[in-house]
């Protein structure tokens, strides 16, 4: 069975815990790369300072007094022709600052330049730590409320994707008995496969393993949209054919159903009010794939690209007023990998290809 990982529980999981991550990142970062590159600034102003007063010295050394005893002095830097340096004064709040012309000596007290508080870097840390959780919390706030409203979009959609069956179930209680307990039965399928699907992390039972003939299901699949599809097609009915030997696959039966299910109901909706809409089942030494090959007005490559995202519709359908929130072919494709199979679609012409298949 192929590992199937939710990428939208990853998605989710990632975008909550983001914001913390990015936020001690920075935190680390600022403390190791930025509290570092502050304190260098301020040595360096203040030396830059001091270096100021040398240079006076050096410029006119007969206004300086001359230090009679020079003993060792630890040069802070060169000065051509000599060396400049600054030491502790014995006046408290000054400091010495000293030029050697290489035979004389001369030096200033002047007042200690202070180097920025180490409270002043925190206090700046803090100003910014505060800042990246602001802006990060309100990405977060932002995804949260985006959550929500597609929340509310999806609980919406599930009650559209019922009231196909609903009606049919109304329609076939006029008919017979038989009739109104298949529509029942799909519906109830319906319901279990969607509660199913909105479990956290999307955790669902494993399908069961079991031979499924695709043919079949095929048509029973088909027949809830009968009468919809002959509406379209003046009587006749959507063309299923079957080229091999077996149509049996190793799946979950209830789950191949619902998958055609909302195959035909996508072609039902969006393909057959342009033309015919055909279904051919292929055997392949490995597969079973069943192709729903329409004459719609097709997709870009952009939409086939994303046709499998939850909530995803094509531009061009959302501005055609027609109903649905773009979870049929999400579900469907979702359904298919559980089992081993996968949905794809591809360019059949002006229209689309849809074609689930399924491991033998």
């Amino acid at each position: 069975m192929r590992f199937s990982v939710n990428w939208r529980f990853v998605r989710n999981a990632a975008a909550i815990c983001l914001p913390t991550a990015c936020a001690i990142a920075l935190g680390i970062s600022f403390l190791v790369i930025q509290v570092p590159r502050i304190e260098k600034n301020e040595r360096a102003r203040v030396r830059a300072e001091y270096r100021e007063v040398a240079l006076n010295i050096r410029q006119d050394p007969t206004k300086f007094a001359e230090i009679l005893e020079k003993g060792d002095l630890k040069a802070t830097g060169k000065m051509a022709p000599g060396k400049w340096g600054y030491l502790p004064s014995d006046a408290a709040g000054q400091v010495r600052v000293w030029y050697d012309d290489g035979s004389v000596a001369r030096y200033v007290e002047v007042p200690v330049v202070e180097e920025a508080p180490e409270g002043f870097i925190f206090t700046s840390f803090v100003i910014f730590f505060i800042f990246v959780i602001v802006l990060l919390t309100f990405f977060g706030v932002r995804f949260f409320i985006r959550y929500a409203r597609e929340r509310d979009e999806f609980v919406a959609a599930t009650v559209h994707d019922l009231t196909t069956p609903l009606v049919g179930m109304r329609m076939a209680v006029g008919k017979s008995d038989d009739d109104a307990l298949a529509l029942v039965t799909r519906m109830i399928s319906l319901v279990e496969n969607l509660k199913s699907f909105l479990l956290l992390g999307g955790r669902r039972a494993a399908p069961k393993v079991e031979k499924v003939d695709v043919l079949l299901s095929c048509r029973e699949a088909y027949a809830p949209f009968r009468d919809d599809f002959r509406d379209f097609y003046d009587g006749a009915d959507v063309g299923i054919s079957f080229d091999g030997e077996s149509a049996i696959a190793v799946a979950d039966k209830t789950l191949v159903v619902q998958v055609l299910w909302n195959l035909f109901a996508n072609a039902l909706k969006y393909a057959a009010p342009h033309g015919k809409v055909e279904v051919k089942i292929k055997e392949t030494p490995s597969s079973i794939k069943v192709s729903f090959l329409d004459e719609g007005p097709g997709m870009s490559g952009r939409d086939r690209k994303k046709v499998f995202n939850r909530y995803y519709r094509a531009r061009s359908i959302a501005s055609s007023g027609k109903g649905g929130f773009g979870i049929g072919l999400c579900i469907a494709r979702e359904f298919a990998r559980s089992m081993g199979g996968d949905v794809t679609v591809s360019q059949n012409g002006k229209g689309s290809a849809f074609t689930m298949e399924l491991p033998k």
